[in-house]
């Protein structure tokens, strides 16, 4: 005569315990790709210190570059967007380069002028930023020849961004001519912790060490 063997309840325990293990593991994961927040082409790096922002009026075709100077005398502009541990954002050519192709063959016209240097740590030392009108067009889209009246009205903002979001530092800034460099604003990094101090008028140009009047560097 068959016996059926006695049941081990402990198994059942076991399997149930990896089971419920199992899923809890699955809704810690799933709870944070939730929370955490996906970057978005464009968005400023959430680990950014500093941020330097300019804008300019957008229908004005002009093309302004923002140029910055970290405290070890390395310089981030549109030649060089990525140095040290400064980034430029994006080289606005103003309206050379707002129109956009989309999916199915669209074009799509962006109606802004600006241009974004983020800071992604900082270094103990003095942080200079400026405006270089690097070339303007005519109502035919001609280039104008250098030294050319603009009078081309440029905002500059300097924000700090960790541990919270705030603006240290403002400015309006006037470029008279094509070429002109103009002085923007100036900050000290005072220790490791990346705190600032002195914000001011910019005291030193960098155009003319890098480019010749009317030179094509990529722009």
């Amino acid at each position: 005569m068959w016996r059926h063997k006695p049941y081990d309840y402990s198994l059942s325990f076991i399997d149930l315990l990896f089971n419920m293990m199992s899923a809890m593991t699955i809704l810690f994961v799933l709870a944070i790709t939730m929370i955490t927040p996906a970057k978005k082409n464009g968005d400023v790096d959430l680990d950014a210190q500093y941020v330097v922002k300019i804008t300019w009026d957008p229908s004005v075709d002009c093309d302004v570059d923002l140029w910055v100077r970290d405290p070890q005398g390395k310089i981030s502009f549109f030649k060089q967007k990525d140095v040290g541990l400064g980034h430029l954002e994006r080289d606005d050519l103003g309206k050379g380069n707002d129109t956009y192709l989309v999916q199915g063959g669209k074009s799509v016209y962006v109606t802004q002028n600006d241009e974004v240097w983020v800071a992604r740590g900082t270094i103990i030392g003095t942080y200079t930023a400026n405006v270089h009108l690097y070339a303007c067009n005519n109502a035919e889209g001609r280039k104008l020849p250098v030294g050319t009246v603009a009078d081309v009205k440029v905002h500059m903002e300097v924000q700090r961004v960790n541990p919270i979001l705030q603006l240290i530092g403002i400015k309006d800034i006037v470029l008279r001519n094509t070429w002109d460099e103009e002085y923007g604003l100036e900050w000290d990094i005072t220790d490791a912790s990346g705190d600032w101090t002195g914000m001011r008028d910019s005291s030193r140009l960098m155009v003319k060490d890098y480019l010749k009047p009317g030179q094509s560097g990529g722009n």
